[in-house]
């Protein structure tokens, strides 16, 4: 089965990308970042910047998932199903069903594309 990841603009992904590998990229975003789960800042003797970072989640990203734009992906969620969809503006913080179409701060089910 072709894998297809749909990226929308200014996606945000803080989980580590051990993202599984699409075949087809089809949007390039122009804001994309990725990185760490965090960065840590317990020390006060040492400037936030230069404490590194927290270790990294890894983050599962199935086949054929559309990614909405300035969409937020958080170290909490690990994978996000096939065929899902993640809404414009949503801050992912759990992992994300096959099919599911999911928005809103923290991102909530909203439906599934699937029919039981």
């Amino acid at each position: 089965m072709k894998k297809t990841l749909y990226l929308a603009v200014s996606l945000l992904v803080l989980a580590a990308c051990g993202c599984g590998k699409p075949q087809t990229l089809p949007i390039i975003p122009s804001g994309q970042e990725t990185g760490p789960g965090g960065h840590n800042h317990d020390r006060t003797d040492i400037p936030m910047g230069h404490q590194g970072s927290t270790t990294s989640t890894p983050l599962h990203i199935a086949g054929d998932v559309w990614i909405g734009a300035r969409a937020i992906i958080l170290p909490g969620c690990r994978r996000i199903g096939h065929g899902a969809i993640i809404g414009a503006g949503a801050v992912v913080t759990k992992d994300v069903p096959d099919w599911a179409v999911v928005g809103g701060n923290p991102a909530r089910i909203i439906k599934s594309r699937k029919s039981e």
